[in-house]
């Protein structure tokens, strides 16, 4: 997602983004995610320090969002946000100690397509698809082979996804523009009609 196609303060109600959710709503999903994943950790069948490396790891995303995503966000910069991405990939992958962190991803992928374009998302997002796979391999054998499936259609469903938002964020972009035109001609016109009139 370009620097543009964010949401921006002064949007109005027809305004550029009008379909694409508020900066807000992607911090409560990663909030939530990351919440309700760690009650997952903390209730799960793992030992005290499996459960405390991933509970950490997790909880450490929040003040890391705090301190690089969010800033990276509000000032457009794409060098800040792409340390935090990259951050928060080691992250996840220490939480994943604890399987079930793989949860987590609900919250974590859209933070990538909201920090990069879609194709560029895409990397840091199959790097936290696949990252919990060797381990799952490993425990189930040949039967975990089903979940690499399940795995790769998530993967391809996210790319689907991401290009879509990207396309459409573009089309509603462009449409703002048009509509600030028109409303400028508008304008432009009610003064030049008010001078004659004077």
């Amino acid at each position: 997602m370009t620097p543009e196609e964010r949401p921006r303060q002064g949007d109005t109600p027809a305004g550029p983004n009008t379909w694409e959710p508020s900066l807000f709503v992607w911090e409560i999903l990663l909030v939530s995610a990351i919440l309700l994943t760690v009650v997952f950790i903390v209730t799960g069948g793992m030992t005290v320090p499996e459960k405390a490396v991933a509970a950490g790891c997790l909880f450490a995303v929040l003040p890391l969002y705090l301190l690089f995503g969010r800033p990276a966000l509000v000032a457009d910069d794409l060098r800040r946000g792409t340390v935090y991405i990259v951050a928060l990939v080691v992250l996840f992958c220490g939480a994943l100690v604890a399987p079930i962190s793989a949860f987590a991803l609900f919250g974590l992928c859209p933070q990538c397509f909201i920090i990069h374009p879609a194709r560029t998302a895409m990397i840091p997002v199959v790097v936290l698809s696949v990252a919990h796979v060797p381990r799952h391999l490993l425990l189930n054998g040949p039967g975990g082979y089903k979940f690499l499936t399940v795995t790769v259609v998530v993967i391809l469903f996210s790319a689907v996804f991401g290009v879509w938002s990207e396309w459409v964020t573009e089309r509603s972009t462009e449409r703002a523009a048009l509509i600030r035109e028109l409303v400028g001609s508008r304008a432009e016109v009610a003064r030049l009609s008010a001078e004659r009139g004077a």
